[in-house]
């Protein structure tokens, strides 16, 4: 049943090998992970019920639905429930498919840390270097549950990243994909999410440890374009104590539009 997945990667990989460090490479792997995106979808339709659900998950909506069934008296994974759940995902990555547990259930997508692992060698700089960091989000979510689970030293070094990517590879292939992370991360750090917000929610006022993050920030990288975008924003608060204004919303809502200034534009 998994087998497909990576005999799809194992044929792309032989026909990538002539085209090694080439555009035509960084192509080849763009198409395959749409690919590899609806076969995940496919192959796990197949498994994807409520009992296997219950087995990967062992905490989740579906375990507890069991539990419910079984009239159990303590409601937690066992630990023969959870080896069984950490098998299964270790089963899952070998063969090219992600677990995410989100909400209550488990969702899955191809294995960015796998597709890196094989296809990296083949790429050039900059596909490598987005695929790298495809596979860490993927390790390490930016957010959860509407919730920020990232430290703010970590998101700002993601923002950096994206920054310094696209001052190198301005025309890449994929500086769309890059520039729509730039925004998102500028985003939840500039506003944060509804359940790690970066306003009090009965103050209004910025959060007194997310300004001083925020000026630090500026004190480090004040000349990049993200340092000016953040002392921008800081400028705007500070003119109404903090608070949010008409101003700072528009500065934000630059950033959500398509149409919103790339690095170099700001």
């Amino acid at each position: 049943m998994l087998r497909p997945i990576r005999s799809t990667i194992a044929a792309a990989q032989s026909e990538l090998q002539p085209d090694s460090g080439t555009l035509a490479a960084d192509s080849a792997v763009a198409r395959l992970r749409q690919v590899l995106e609806t076969q995940v979808a496919q192959v796990a339709s197949r498994f994807n019920d409520m009992e296997f659900q219950a087995d990967v998950w062992p905490s989740g909506a579906a375990a507890m639905a069991r539990w419910r069934e079984q009239e159990r008296a303590e409601r937690r994974a066992t630990p023969q429930e959870q080896a069984r759940s950490d098998s299964l995902i270790v089963l899952l990555q070998a063969h090219g498919i992600w677990s995410r547990h989100s909400e209550g259930d488990t969702y899955f997508t191809r294995n960015e840390s796998l597709l890196l692992e094989i296809m990296g060698p083949y790429l050039t700089r900059g596909m490598h270097d987005l695929l790298a960091m495809e596979a860490e989000e993927q390790r390490r979510p930016i957010a959860e549950d509407a919730a920020l689970v990232l430290p703010l030293d970590e998101l700002t070094r993601r923002i950096r990243w994206a920054e310094q990517h696209l001052e190198a590879y301005p025309s890449s292939m994929h500086a769309d994909v890059v520039l729509a992370k730039y925004r998102q991360y500028l985003l939840l750090y500039l506003d944060g999410l509804d359940n790690t917000p970066a306003f009090d929610r009965q103050t209004k006022n910025l959060i007194p440890l997310r300004g001083e993050h925020m000026e630090q920030y500026v004190r480090m990288y004040g000349s990049s374009a993200s340092g000016r975008l953040v002392s921008r924003y800081l400028e705007l608060l500070q003119d109404s104590e903090y608070r949010r204004t008409a101003q700072s919303d528009e500065l934000l809502a630059q950033l959500q539009r398509r149409d919103g200034a790339a690095p170099d534009e700001q």
